[in-house]
């Protein structure tokens, strides 16, 4: 068996837009969860300021996200 250690990493996100203002912010990705899917490991990640974020691009931002 492989051992993958995963673990979060912080850097600057130039992209961050909050009431229509683009802004720079630290943000972290996480891993959040692992799973197998046909043989494969699947690892998913997320943004901390993802829930506050609305930049239409990102995919861990609420505003790449329909509703």
């Amino acid at each position: 068996m492989t051992e993958i250690r995963l673990s979060p990493s912080s850097g600057s996100c130039f992209n961050f837009v909050a009431e229509g203002k683009e802004e720079r912010k630290t943000a972290w990705i996480v891993p959040i969860a692992i799973r197998e899917r046909d043989g494969r490991t699947i690892v998913s990640w997320r943004c901390n300021l993802g829930k506050h974020c609305e930049a239409a691009f990102c995919v861990y931002a609420r505003g790449a996200r329909s509703d």
